[in-house]
């Protein structure tokens, strides 16, 4: 909620001449503030929740399906007849994917006897495996900085068209982004919960409304 609030500040600001930058490099930089204390929080939870995947992944591998288990997340199921491709990244485990994007099952490097469960894999299914690197626009990382960034520009845009194109497709994005979380058997329960995707909408309806000349 704080950070929403900040985020709105550029729209409650009656900006003046030479006010532009002033208020950008002050939204920024209290976004960069609470950011770092999400970020380091995150970090926090993020150990405890890898802590209790170590402990609670099960694997089963049997003559036609892969079964993933894992606490908080729901019980994730594929047959071998709908794969449709298999990718192997180095330093980080195997994707078997289906025709559905969403129906996807990892098996990760770090779980017990891997390369067995890879080999029974390899004989149940007639997909071939392939192997490759990681893209970089895949990293999570990479994903929050390009976020963050689009994200800074929409609240500084001055061109009502532009604020519009640009928070039409931000909302959708959020849109799909509630709709792949809310369906995704990869995802914890707890992370299902969030209600960030809605508030990060709610400011680009109300950035959007205010450049439309809806709200004053």
């Amino acid at each position: 909620m704080i950070l929403i609030a900040g985020c709105a500040v550029p729209l409650l600001v009656n900006r003046q001449n030479g006010n532009d930058m002033t208020v950008m490099l002050a939204t920024v930089a209290f976004i960069a503030l609470v950011l770092s204390i999400a970020v380091l929080n995150g970090v926090r939870k993020s150990r405890a929740c890898v802590r209790k995947l170590w402990e609670t992944f099960e694997l089963e591998v049997d003559a036609t399906h892969i079964t993933r288990r894992n606490a908080d997340t729901p019980i994730a199921t594929i047959a071998f007849a709908d794969v449709t491709e298999i990718i192997r990244y180095p330093g980080r485990g195997m994707l078997m994917k289906t025709s559905r994007a969403l129906q996807t099952v990892e098996v990760p490097e770090w779980v017990e006897n891997y390369e067995q469960a890879v080999e029974m894999i390899r004989q149940h299914c007639g997909v071939q495996i392939k192997t490759q690197t990681e893209r970089t626009w895949h990293s999570p990382i990479f994903l929050v900085a390009l976020g963050l960034s689009a994200w800074v520009l929409f609240l500084n845009i001055q061109s009502k068209m532009v604020t519009l194109i640009v928070g039409a497709a931000l909302v959708g994005l959020c849109g799909w982004s509630i709709w792949a979380v809310n369906r995704s058997p990869n995802v914890s329960q707890a992370r299902k919960r969030s209600l960030v995707y809605a508030f990060l909408i709610v400011i680009c309806l109300a950035k959007m409304g205010y450049a439309a000349g809806l709200l004053k």
